[in-house]
């Protein structure tokens, strides 16, 4: 066989490092963006959070030490809207405004083809669920309650009825009177159509007691499965709440679970405003102290002595890194 030797022309797309970090800058929400931003600022000594706001919308280029010299502080990126002060704190957005999860559950009650009778007995069972969504009375003390304070005679049966109705309303899993009914009623809102959440279905309904104990080798074994159709039904549980309740407790508490918007969209005078909510992002630039430290370290004719060059570069490449991450900021 000959051995040829061909030119081949192709055109290829590559990404610089700089237009990485710029994709990934541009996919992280607010929360993530706070967190990445005062990493970022740990990382490189040059950048320090900026507390006067001011834009500048020139591109990072590669700058010479006599540039660097030359020029003012580096301008922070973020402007302002909405007339926010720089000091306004992040107020967490709550998933509920301040509805208990019993007027939840009675609004939705309202929605059911239900008798007086028995939307009288689901709203006193409603009201006997805790904020993190388990009953935990019996019912057959329920009954005997509501015997005495509304004066109608029922029975634990009548009663489970009724609750197997609170039990299809949202939030899922509410009004259950333990773990194990409380993560099988989630399961039984999800269509079934897929192996990990059969498994995940069988393991809470036959081997839960192994399931909260972590015997996990012995699932394994009984249920003849891999350790990675195991591990993809474990994972269907935990995507379930524990305390389904919690969503939905009054006014926000601390274990009450709050969203950071990326965008608000506020309606003034019968128009839409979207704007980009950057409340906590901090501001970063170029701490003008390592760019002295360049100027004392440059000699008038513009020579650097032999011992500093290595000091210079390394502060030069740290201000290039904090550039590029300042512009990735700006067009985020």
């Amino acid at each position: 066989m000959a051995i040829n030797q061909r030119q081949i022309i192709s055109l290829q797309q590559k990404l610089s490092p700089q237009q990485i970090q710029m994709i990934k800058l541009l996919e992280l929400p607010t929360v993530q963006l706070e967190q990445r931003i005062k990493q970022e600022i740990e990382d490189n000594i040059v950048l320090e959070e900026e507390e006067r706001s001011s834009e500048e919308d020139a591109e990072p280029q590669q700058i010479s030490v006599e540039e660097y010299l030359r020029e003012d502080d580096t301008p922070a990126y973020k402007s302002r809207i909405n007339n926010y002060s720089k000091d306004d704190k992040q107020r967490p957005v709550f998933l509920t405004g301040g509805r208990s999860l019993q007027e939840y559950l009675v609004e939705q009650l309202s929605f059911r083809n239900l008798t007086e009778r028995d939307m009288r007995l689901s709203v006193y069972l409603i009201g006997s669920i805790d904020e993190d969504g388990y009953l935990r009375r019996d019912l057959d003390s329920i009954a005997d309650d509501i015997a005495f304070s509304v004066g109608l005679e029922t029975t634990a049966e009548e009663l489970e009825r009724l609750l197997g109705i609170i039990h299809e309303l949202e939030p899922a899993g509410v009004g259950a009177r333990n773990l194990r009914e409380c993560l099988l009623l989630q399961m039984n809102q999800k269509a079934v159509n897929s192996r990990p959440r059969r498994l995940a279905r069988k393991i809470l309904t036959s081997y839960f007691e192994e399931f909260v104990k972590k015997h996990y080798e012995k699932l394994i074994a009984r249920l003849q499965i891999s350790e990675e159709d195991f591990r993809e039904a474990i994972g269907e549980i935990k995507r379930l709440s524990p305390k389904p309740g919690n969503l939905y407790a009054e006014g926000g508490t601390d274990s009450t679970p709050y969203i950071i918007p990326d965008f608000i969209l506020d309606y003034q005078d019968g128009r839409f405003h979207l704007s980009l909510n950057s409340y906590n992002v901090p501001e970063v630039r170029v701490n003008r102290r390592y760019v002295d430290m360049i100027r004392d370290m440059v000699a008038s004719d513009g020579t650097v002595k032999e011992k500093d060059r290595e000091a210079i570069q390394f502060v030069k490449s740290k201000i290039d890194s904090a550039k590029w991450f300042i512009s990735a900021i700006k067009q985020r």
